[in-house]
């Protein structure tokens, strides 16, 4: 019997093989380091302090809704980018509130660094109002803090500016 000189096959799976891992392995290092360098850490500036707080929101909270203030806003968009803002506040038996020092923050919700604060100037008993030139046309959430000797009041309301 006489051999015939046989040419073996090399087998291409473990090539396959290493290609796959090597693939996985480097979409891998790419997520973890995507995640490491987008990602500052911070959800809510801190935290902490906010959470040693909570229960003094929750009883300011109480408070506010137990002295059964009211505050209706009405506003208008002047030209361009403009806003005449009006508030009229009342205490729970329905007489003005008047003599408080009042302050609303003009917060945009999807991107920082616009925001901005106006003192509003009482024009008669109770009636609040001020015109602010706000940088952006948009969603604006219009917070109202007003600080009075019998107490304080927060609410916020949405406005959409037209450009």
């Amino acid at each position: 019997m006489v051999m015939k000189d046989s040419v073996v096959k090399k087998s291409k799976i473990p090539y396959i093989f290493v290609a796959f891992f090597a693939v996985v392995f480097s979409v891998n290092a790419a997520f973890v380091t995507f995640s490491i360098t987008s990602w500052t850490g911070l959800e809510t500036e801190n935290p902490y302090v906010k959470g040693l707080n909570y229960n003094a929101s929750l009883a300011a909270a109480a408070k506010q809704q137990a002295r059964g203030w009211t505050s209706n806003m009405t506003w208008q968009q002047l030209d361009g980018l403009k806003v005449k803002i009006n508030f009229i506040t009342k205490y729970k038996n329905g007489n003005n509130l008047s003599g408080a020092d009042f302050r609303v923050l003009f917060l945009r919700p999807t991107t920082a660094g616009f925001d901005s604060e106006v003192t509003l100037v009482e024009t008669e008993g109770g009636h609040y109002q001020a015109v602010v030139s706000l940088p952006m046309p948009g969603i604006w959430d219009v917070k109202q803090v007003i600080e009075h000797k019998d107490g304080t009041y927060q609410s916020m309301q949405r406005i959409s500016l037209k450009k």
